[in-house]
């Protein structure tokens, strides 16, 4: 990514300046994001809008020495994790929308959205593998049918099936675990 970021930049000093901040709080900046984010895919998006912002900015530091630079970088980190994060709360909140889901069986998961707030569901839909958020997201967020993710993913309806159902049953018994449902 070093290499990337660095062709961003025009002045040799702005670049020899990059490389040296980079290197030395890539690993703060990294965590700071992660005990924001705990999805790594996240993470990684936050990291690379924070340093592609400061790459924006970096003429500002010419003149700064490295702890005020740290300091900005990482304010910059903790507000694009916060914007990540809302976002997700905004989705999960398309999730739990009642109104616009017409499956009478799912009572279960939207009433634990209405009564312990969608960040707390949200939580228990990260416990989830990869592949059951991805179908469960298609299906209560963007109201495609099991078949019509079958085609949008190229895998059969049995396994979207699968993944559903799994998914489904999982969620609702991590929000029993956690009496929430």
């Amino acid at each position: 990514m070093l290499v990337l970021y660095l062709t961003m930049l025009d002045e040799e000093v702005d670049k020899k300046k990059f490389e040296r901040i980079y290197r030395k709080y890539h690993l703060d900046i990294y965590k700071r994001i992660r005990n924001i984010l705990p999805d790594e895919a996240d993470a990684k998006d936050a990291m690379q809008d924070t340093w592609i912002k400061f790459i924006d900015n970096i003429e500002k530091f010419r003149d700064k020495d490295d702890d005020s630079i740290k300091a900005y970088i990482m304010r910059i980190a903790r507000n694009q994790s916060i914007s990540i994060l809302r976002i997700k709360q905004k989705e999960a909140k398309i999730l739990c929308d009642i109104n616009e889901i017409e499956i009478a069986d799912d009572e279960e998961l939207f009433s634990a959205c209405e009564s312990n707030g969608v960040s707390a569901v949200l939580e228990c839909f990260k416990m989830l593998t990869e592949s059951q958020r991805d179908v469960l997201n298609l299906y209560y967020v963007h109201h495609y049918s099991l078949k019509e993710i079958s085609k949008l993913m190229n895998i059969s309806e049995v396994t979207i099936t699968g993944r559903w159902a799994r998914g489904r049953a999982k969620l609702i018994e991590i929000l029993q675990r956690r009496n929430l449902s």
